[in-house]
């Protein structure tokens, strides 16, 4: 799904008016803000749900001038810019943890016994995610090898199936930490109108879902091998949730990657006491990588980065100003 010019307003929408003004307006000021007003158009086009599309619409309807409607652009543009800044902060900072044999049985009965409680944290997260997808990969099946040191059957069952595959495996955020970061669990409800923008009006996700231990609950959780987990968070790969089916999605790809995942999915568990991922945040997270890359932001956003990282000092003639955008914190009004 690479870069696309944004379709005619003439070729979309036309049972819906209010929806398609909003587009038309977005499309007559591309040339003003071309990626801005990209990723405003694309967002109408692959919003999550009928009910987002018509929230994102009404934002821009009800913008008194072309002003406020680059600075929901901008909201926009700076949600994508700080997720992939913030990835890459925490690739270098984020240790590695494993839980003891014992541990994760201890784990596992409470399970059994029905004592299920909501994870507080990472590594409780892990550990029952691990537990609800049989301790592999929820995408490509490959079993996690720190489990099959320390769990018999899983030793077994390898044996006796050659097509099966073990490798390192993490525990992966659907809606990203970048996101859940500002969840505080204060009195305040305000969060950056970037995160409320995408959050709440795109894809109908209320806040309150993820503060505190939200973010840790297992509908916000996977389990995904090591380089699925990186590309998912990258955006490159997403599921589409199958209308009709509860826990049936398509696999889809920006390139030809992990071509050991079937293109169809179906969730399953021997243990119904622990929640499934969350229909509606693989549908935010899928709708965001479609945008990130049809808009021409995921481009930007590799040069950037590639950018960030030879750059020492920034020019004084101008050259760095991209880069500078995205290195400064936009985030600094609050919306409640």
């Amino acid at each position: 799904m690479p870069k696309a010019p944004l379709p005619s307003p003439e070729s979309v929408f036309p049972d819906d008016p209010e929806v398609r003004n909003a587009y038309q307006r977005v499309y007559s000021l591309q040339d003003q803000q071309p990626l801005r007003m990209a990723i405003l158009g694309w967002m109408l086009i692959h919003a999550p749900s009928n009910q987002g599309r018509t929230q994102v619409a009404q934002d821009i309807n009800a913008a008194t001038n072309d002003e406020e409607v680059f600075k929901l652009g901008n909201y926009l543009q700076s949600f994508f810019f700080n997720h992939f800044k913030f990835l890459a902060k925490k690739r270098t900072t984020t240790p590695s943890t494993h839980r003891s044999r014992p541990e994760l049985e201890a784990v596992r009965q409470e399970i059994l016994n029905g004592l299920v409680s909501v994870p507080t944290s990472h590594n409780k997260a892990k550990e029952q995610a691990l537990i609800r997808d049989n301790y592999r990969c929820m995408l490509s099946g490959t079993i996690d090898s720190r489990s099959l040191q320390t769990t018999p059957a899983l030793r077994t069952e390898i044996l006796s199936n050659p097509l099966l595959n073990a490798g390192p495996t993490q525990c992966c955020h659907i809606l990203p930490q970048y996101i859940t970061q500002h969840l505080t669990m204060g009195e305040s409800k305000q969060i950056p109108p970037a995160v409320a923008l995408v959050l709440r009006q795109f894809g109908g996700v209320m806040p309150d879902e993820l503060r505190g231990e939200g973010m840790h609950h297992l509908r916000n959780i996977m389990t995904l091998e090591n380089g699925i987990h990186i590309s998912f968070d990258d955006l490159l790969i997403w599921l589409e949730p199958v209308e009709g089916e509860e826990h049936q999605y398509e696999f889809r790809r920006e390139l030809p990657i992990h071509q050991n995942v079937p293109d169809v999915l179906n969730f399953t568990t021997m243990h119904e006491g622990l929640s499934f991922p969350d229909r509606q945040y693989l549908a935010l997270h899928a709708a965001c990588a479609k945008v990130v890359h049809m808009s021409g932001a995921a481009e930007l956003i590799d040069k950037l980065l590639e950018e960030m990282e030879d750059t020492k000092i920034l020019s004084e003639d101008g050259s760095s100003s991209q880069l500078l955008e995205f290195l400064l914190p936009n985030e600094s009004v609050m919306v409640s």
